[in-house]
C-alpha cells in the first residue's frame, strides 16, 4: 500500500513540474519557408537552419491542406502579367491559418510540382506556443491568433538573467 502512494506520490509530482513548466513562444515572423509535396500531404519546413526557432519548428511537422491542382487550375487562367496569379488560405493540423500564393516564374521558390510556377508561404498568425513533455518531446502547440495575445504571451514569460547579475545569484 505505502508502495502505491508513493508512486502515486512521484507521478503527481512530475505531473506538477511538466504543468507549472512555461510554454515556449516559437515567433513565425522573420523566418522563411518551403513547401514539400508528399503525395497527397504538404509540409511546410523552415529554410533557415542557422535560426534556433527552425528546429523547433520543424519538429512540429506543419502539415496544411493544400488543393493543389484547384490552385494551379486558377493560376492558369490568371492574368498572366499579374503578380499572384493564384492564392488559398489553408489551414494546419494546430489551427494556423497559411496563404500560400502561386506566381509566375523567377517570382517566388522553385517546387518541382509546379512546373515553371512558383510559390510564396506565409503565416497570417505570429506564432505557436509550444508546451513539452517530462521528456522534452512536442506535448501541444496551440496557435497564437492575435497580436495582442501574442503580446501578453510574451510579457508572460519569464525573464531570462543574464550579464552579471546573473553571475552573483
Amino acid at each position: 500500500m505505502k508502495r502505491v502512494i508513493i508512486l502515486a506520490l512521484l507521478i503527481s509530482t512530475s505531473q506538477a513540474r511538466a504543468d507549472e513548466a512555461s510554454p515556449q513562444l516559437l515567433p513565425l515572423s522573420g523566418l522563411k519557408y518551403s513547401v514539400e509535396r508528399v503525395g497527397m500531404f504538404t509540409y511546410i519546413h523552415c529554410t533557415e537552419p542557422r535560426q534556433p526557432d527552425c528546429a523547433l519548428f520543424e519538429r512540429l511537422a506543419i502539415q496544411p491542406e493544400v488543393d493543389w491542382d484547384a490552385l494551379q487550375s486558377k493560376a492558369a487562367k490568371a492574368k498572366k502579367k499579374a503578380r499572384v496569379l493564384a492564392k488559398a488560405s489553408v489551414v494546419d493540423q494546430r489551427g494556423g491559418l497559411w496563404i500560400i500564393a502561386l506566381l509566375g516564374p523567377g517570382d517566388g521558390r522553385a517546387a518541382d510540382f509546379l512546373g515553371a510556377l512558383t510559390y510564396a508561404v506565409v503565416p497570417t498568425f505570429p506564432g505557436y506556443r509550444v508546451r513539452f513533455d517530462d521528456k522534452g518531446q512536442v506535448s501541444s502547440a496551440d496557435v497564437v491568433a492575435k497580436a495582442k495575445e501574442w503580446q501578453k504571451a510574451l510579457d508572460a514569460q519569464p525573464r531570462k538573467k543574464g550579464g552579471l547579475s546573473a553571475l552573483f545569484e
